[in-house]
């Protein structure tokens, strides 16, 4: 092995040899499309063993700063990573922003049209350039319309009819306001006619384009805006045949395809991503949102609260059904899309989903996975209501099963644990399901999830109680709370209450933004410190709490205190939130209650005990 001076010695003769300027002038002329002067190549040399040296500069003498022709002061200042922090992520346009905004539409079309991506090139690209079209139609779509149809006469141009599309997506966004016409004539084409369209032949050195699948994409997610009906320039409803053909040829698109999907899942990919980033995904929502857009063009009034009628054109009730047929569409991300929906298909047509509940949530358990994907779907795009929970009572049933049924146990989709259980706690406090009947939802809750899932509940309510006091019915949704809580209680008495030490803990939420009468809560949080050991999520506001009940209740809070900084002496060895503790311990300490007094001087003289002498001058 080579010495320490050795090693030097090989590191100053690198640095003296320079950088290997053959590339960096091929890298150069690729990038920028000219030849490096003397002048750069230089300054290249110059910064290149600047920040060679850097990382030894405090090793190396003057002599050899002066040797390599750098200066000292400059060296203090050299960050050797600066390269790093300087480098643009992905591709860069040939063709400067400025550049583009002083061109006419049929001026960039032509440069893009000519434009030859460099080979080898690791920065300017056609990707680059594609983005750099997307933010210009986004600046001014109206001119764009214009040379719309020009972009599919040509091959050259394929390549750039998804970034041509994103960019009325974005100007869409932005509240811009162009004609359809061109575009949806475009889309129609390409869908119609994809024949016309080419695969880029070579591949690029950072991103691989698949031309047709991102033009698809891109297609879906311009007609979700342009799909609804409150935005000042959606899709005028005379194009509702065009578009229902283009949307009907995407919902018959291969991706994502089974094996496609079992590797994502496989992969952690989440089925909610898949439903919006594969086109068949993309497609299936666009399709109940042109359904919702023709809704808002054929029905009056009175018809669009009409619930007994179907709002479903029969042509649009053959695709959902068609994808609901296991063999034709083996999707999960298809059934996730039906679930994400459901309230809204219910809205649209009430009997046709009763009428295919068994399709969208299978009961057969070989097709659990199916049931999952579904499931997770409805509960990240819903909330029930009365009609809806009316219909799915079954499936929240199945939901609570999962947990302790060894056939129904999540097989392949796992849906959000946290959103059933608010959905559960929302229903109790709606008066929707009672808290004790066997057959109670919330009973089947409490009695077969595992206390990771109870505590969610739990926290739900806590989180939300402040916005509870606006609902109808208050005093009745008061009432459910404080049975809940002293339910949750009595079961902690009767129980191991290592089992619901997660649970327990949150009920710091109930304390803290408590909306119940002040005494019957703080006997309530002072029976679950009783029941802890004074173990609790204990966070800076929950002291802030106390200082509101110090008052009225000021034997309550010493009782609590108690518990609490002895728990955590306990467990940690100091206490947390020092400071918190202080403005409570003085106003305690003024009391004129002896019995007050002396329980808090003891607790000081506690902390000192264990060597903790925080409160030490208070005692005077």
């Amino acid at each position: 092995p080579l010495t320490k001076e050795e090693i030097q010695e090989e590191y100053l003769k690198w640095i003296e040899e320079g950088p290997d300027i053959e590339n960096y002038k091929q890298i150069f002329e690729n990038n920028r499309g000219t030849s490096a002067s003397d002048e750069i190549i230089e300054s290249h040399i110059h910064n290149w063993r600047l920040r060679k040296i850097a990382p030894i500069k405090r090793y190396i003498s003057r002599k050899m700063i002066r040797i390599y022709n750098v200066e000292d002061e400059r060296i203090k200042h050299i960050d050797p990573f600066e390269d790093l922090s300087r480098v643009q992520i992905g591709p860069i346009s040939p063709i400067k922003k400025e550049q583009m905004e002083n061109m006419s539409v049929q001026e960039i079309f032509s440069y893009i049209k000519e434009y030859k991506e460099p080979k080898h090139s690791f920065s300017v690209s056609n990707v680059g350039l594609g983005r750099a079209l997307r933010d210009s139609v986004e600046g001014r779509p109206k001119e764009f319309t214009v040379i719309v149809p020009e972009f599919l006469k040509f091959t050259e141009t394929h390549k750039y009819l998804s970034f041509l599309l994103d960019g009325f997506e974005t100007a869409l966004t932005n509240k811009h306001i162009f004609d359809w016409d061109s575009i949806i004539s475009l889309c129609k084409a390409i869908m119609i006619k994809t024949e016309k369209l080419i695969e880029i032949s070579e591949d690029p050195i950072l991103y691989k384009e698949r031309t047709l699948r991102d033009i698809k994409i891109s297609i879906g997610r311009l007609f979700r805006l342009g799909l609804s009906k409150d935005h000042q320039n959606s899709i005028p409803f005379s194009y509702k045949d065009d578009v229902f053909a283009i949307l009907n040829i995407l919902c018959d698109d291969e991706e994502p395809t089974l094996e496609e999907e079992l590797n994502n899942i496989k992969g952690n990919w989440r089925i909610s991503d898949m439903s919006i980033n594969s086109v068949r995904g993309i497609a299936m929502n666009r399709l109940i949102d042109f359904t919702f857009w023709n809704v808002g063009y054929s029905y009056d009034e009175t018809l669009l609260k009409d619930n007994s009628i179907s709002k479903i054109p029969e042509e649009i009730k053959s695709v959902l059904e068609y994808h609901l047929d296991y063999e034709a569409d083996p999707s999960y991300t298809i059934r996730y899309i039906y679930g994400f929906h459901l309230n809204n298909l219910i809205y649209l047509d009430k009997k046709w989903v009763i009428e295919n509940l068994t399709n969208i949530f299978p009961e057969e358990n070989n097709k659990q996975g199916y049931w999952e994907a579904a499931w997770s779907g409805y509960l990240d795009g819903n909330i029930a209501n009365a009609i809806t929970f009316e219909i799915l009572r079954k499936q929240y049933v199945r939901a609570i099963e999962c947990f302790n049924d060894e056939d129904l146990e999540i097989k392949s989709i796992n849906f959000s644990t946290e959103r059933l259980a608010n959905e559960v706690m929302r229903l109790y406090i709606n008066g929707i399901e009672d808290l004790k009947s066997e057959n109670s939802l919330v009973f089947k809750f409490y009695q077969k999830t595992p206390d990771s899932i109870k505590k969610l509940g739990i926290a739900y309510i806590g989180q939300n109680l402040s916005s509870l006091k606006d609902m109808k019915e208050f005093d009745l949704v008061l009432k459910r709370l404080m049975e809940l809580w002293e339910e949750r209680l009595r079961v902690f008495k009767n129980s191991n209450i290592d089992d619901y030490k997660r649970e327990i803990v949150f009920f710091f939420l109930w304390f803290n933004n408590s909306i119940f009468e002040k005494g019957w809560t703080i006997d309530r949080f002072g029976e679950v410190l009783d029941l802890t050991n004074g173990s609790i999520n204990i966070f800076s506001d929950v002291l802030d709490t106390f200082l509101r009940y110090i008052d009225e209740f000021p034997l309550k809070v010493i009782h609590c205190l108690e518990k609490i900084i002895k728990n955590q002496v306990r467990t940690d060895g100091y206490l947390l939130f020092e400071r918190k503790y202080r403005p409570i311990l003085i106003r305690l300490l003024l009391s004129n209650e002896k019995d007050i007094n002396e329980r808090t001087k003891s607790l000081i003289n506690y902390l000192g005990s264990q060597d903790l002498h925080y409160f030490r001058d208070l005692l005077g």
